[in-house]
């Protein structure tokens, strides 16, 4: 369970940051705040899972030389037996402003112990060429990153830009902070489209953007079964900002409203 927590969790903290944007589109980025209520949706008669509560917080911010966000999902899985398990997953990351870059801390806890934990910087030269990961937690090692790899706030901005041109699957080679498992071949398929104007949220800052539904699945390299891993749907707005939020754990599956929101401050930069 702590695994296909820490998985799902660490597929919405890559989705949620887009820095860079398209200029020519006349669109930026928002730092913002945004808390998320989590309800179970689906569950199979075989899960055992009868109820999910939780809530999403996330901040994302920009900074003179990079990007921060800091991310908890804390969750309250009720089994038909009666037992409750607490998940509480965070996040706190840097990216710099050319991709190549990336610190990272990521924590899961299950049940008030820690069940996971990772930590470290990786860095490339480019996008096209190899990059190096050097991880501090759980152990002192180095991880070989493939050219071509990029880091979360990169993906996001990529899933962006492509479906501003039109894009109906979009394959990019990510990796996400956890580990030597942190490696993936993510692959999101555009289902739809809305306007400017016509998403509903209520929310200025959003509804004043068009946005793209999307479902992405979780690949790990070099897995040959051809399932994915884990696979997450969302709606991307062009400002950044996801909302529909739902997490696909396989048995069964949360979905998420927003119920809070808040732009910060712009550095200036």
């Amino acid at each position: 369970m702590g695994t296909c927590l820490l998985a799902l969790a660490s597929a919405v903290f890559v989705l949620v940051v887009v820095p860079r944007m398209p200029t020519a589109a006349g669109i930026d980025p928002l730092p913002h705040r945004a808390v998320y209520d989590l309800d179970l949706e689906t569950s199979d008669s075989d899960s055992g899972i009868t109820g999910v509560r939780g809530r999403m917080v996330l901040e994302w911010a920009d900074g003179c030389e990079g990007y921060t966000t800091n991310q908890q999902i804390r969750m309250r899985i009720e089994q038909a037996a009666g037992r409750l398990i607490d998940s509480d997953f965070s996040v706190a990351s840097w990216e710099s402003k050319d991709g190549n870059q990336f610190r990272f801390k990521i924590r899961n806890v299950i049940d008030g112990n820690v069940v996971e934990e990772f930590g470290g910087l990786a860095d490339r030269e480019d996008s096209r060429k190899e990059g190096i990961v050097r991880m501090r937690i759980p152990s002192v090692s180095t991880i070989a990153l493939p050219a071509g790899t990029v880091f979360p706030s990169e993906h996001a901005s990529i899933l962006v830009q492509e479906a501003l041109k039109g894009a109906k699957r979009i394959e990019v080679r990510v990796f996400d902070g956890t580990g030597e498992e942190g490696l993936f071949d993510a692959i999101a398929f555009v289902t739809g489209h809305v306007a400017g104007g016509e998403s509903g949220t209520g929310l200025a800052e959003l509804d004043d953007h068009e946005a793209w539904r999307m479902r992405m699945a979780y690949f790990r390299v070099g897995d040959t079964s051809g399932l994915p891993d884990y696979e997450v749907g969302f709606r991307m707005f062009a400002n950044g900002v996801a909302d529909q939020l739902v997490m696909d754990y396989g048995d069964f599956v949360v979905g998420s409203k927003i119920a809070h929101f808040e732009a910060l401050p712009v550095s200036g930069c």
